[in-house]
């Protein structure tokens, strides 16, 4: 029996508006909601040099190269050093795609949104630098993945558990780092004019908010992950893994909020409510001669996740594939693309080139996202399902 979750009758949450003020007493909170005070933030805001944005991402991009270890027991005395670790393995992964040693990515840089008025197409990226983060230490990045690294692969709960943990992991950092971006973002209106501060402010601050709750959601499933990884207790954790007759052209690793199902059932409306929002992850890759896709989750087996896992299962075998392919696009950025499958699928182009993110705010995301219309995108089978 599915429970409908709270969200798709709840009234929507309307963040608290801006209260722009020229003067603050000295200690209050900003009225920029940065939450720092008023006289370290916005008192002589006008007064201060204009913002290069092009250093200003030289900044960040160094500041997140820094990283940091997301092992449940990380530690300065234990950790080695930070590594730029795989979410995709690049043995069989994204060598399964490789061509030339380079997969296109839909992760895109500050300066190819700004050449292609942020909508950039995929590029070319070597897959030694595919699909990796600085997520973990160089030690506990080897413990962890180990049974999920290599050749093959035995899909069982502990395997499908460690590859969902990865995809949380990635997913906290991400989250992490677009508040970052954004809080930086928000020093755009240095050296304007009080109404110039306001624009910019408003303009950001739903934006800012929403990015701060999705990092404050991630965080409490990273936390329950943690958890069951400490206690070894993966009871509470769901999985449906699927093994495909061949390669995919694609590979893909991330976490998202599912909002509608494959049949176009609406599971859960995202900033309606209070209740917690079901995460689910997902993981495509390669082990030998097969694709393997994964979702995973913790919690309840009645929930948005486990209808939204339902409703995969219902499709045609001979639409698994595709459905993957739509769902890896729409929901996620860190995906990676066999770069000849790209330039000679013209119907790939159209019915997926339009899902990939856009670095630009997103618009309502539509009922029927995820169901089928009828194209054919990659002409593989299943082989079979796991699940537990």
């Amino acid at each position: 029996m599915i429970r409908p979750h709270s969200s798709l009758t709840a009234e929507f949450a309307f963040p608290e508006e801006l209260n722009p003020q020229v003067k603050m007493k000295p200690n209050e909170r900003c009225w920029c909601n940065s939450g720092r005070k008023w006289k370290i933030c916005h008192k002589n805001r006008e007064r201060e040099a204009p913002i290069n944005f092009f250093e200003l991402a030289d900044e960040m991009r160094d500041e997140f190269a820094r990283g940091y270890c997301s092992h449940p027991n990380h530690d300065r005395s234990t950790c080695g050093p930070i590594i730029n670790a795989h979410t995709v393995q690049r043995a069989g992964g994204l060598e399964s795609i490789q061509e030339d040693r380079h997969v296109l990515t839909t992760k895109f840089t500050f300066g190819d949104l700004m050449k292609h008025n942020g909508k950039p197409p995929p590029r070319l990226v070597g897959i030694n630098r595919a699909s990796t983060f600085p997520g973990f230490c160089a030690k506990h990045d080897a413990q962890l993945f180990r049974p999920v690294e290599g050749a093959d692969l035995s899909l069982d709960r502990s395997t499908a558990f460690l590859l969902a943990f990865r995809a949380v992991a990635y997913e906290r950092f991400t989250k992490a780092a677009a508040v970052k971006c954004c809080e930086a973002q928000r020093q755009a209106d240095r050296g304007r004019s009080f109404a110039e501060q306001v624009g910019v402010q408003q303009a950001l601050d739903a934006i800012y908010r929403g990015q701060l709750k999705g990092l404050e959601d991630v965080g409490k499933r990273k936390a329950e992950y943690d958890a069951r990884f400490i206690s070894g207790d993966y009871a509470n954790f769901h999985y449906l893994g699927v093994v495909f007759d061949g390669i995919l052209p694609v590979v893909a690793c991330g976490a998202f909020f599912p909002e509608y199902g494959f049949d176009g059932q609406h599971l859960q409306r995202i900033s309606h409510g209070t209740e917690e929002f079901d995460l689910i992850t997902l993981n495509l890759t390669s082990y030998e001669t097969n694709s393997i896709m994964l979702f995973g989750w913790l919690g309840r087996t009645d929930g948005p996740s486990a209808q939204f896992v339902r409703t995969f299962s219902d499709l045609p075998t001979d639409r698994k594939a595709d459905a993957v392919l739509r769902v890896c696009f729409e929901h996620l950025e860190n995906i990676y693309i066999k770069p000849s499958w790209w330039a000679g699928s013209a119907s790939a182009r159209l019915r997926l080139g339009g899902r990939i993110p856009s670095g630009l705010p997103s618009t309502e995301r539509r009922p029927n996202c995820l169901v089928d219309d009828g194209a054919e995108l990659c002409a593989i089978r299943v082989r079979e399902e796991l699940s537990g």
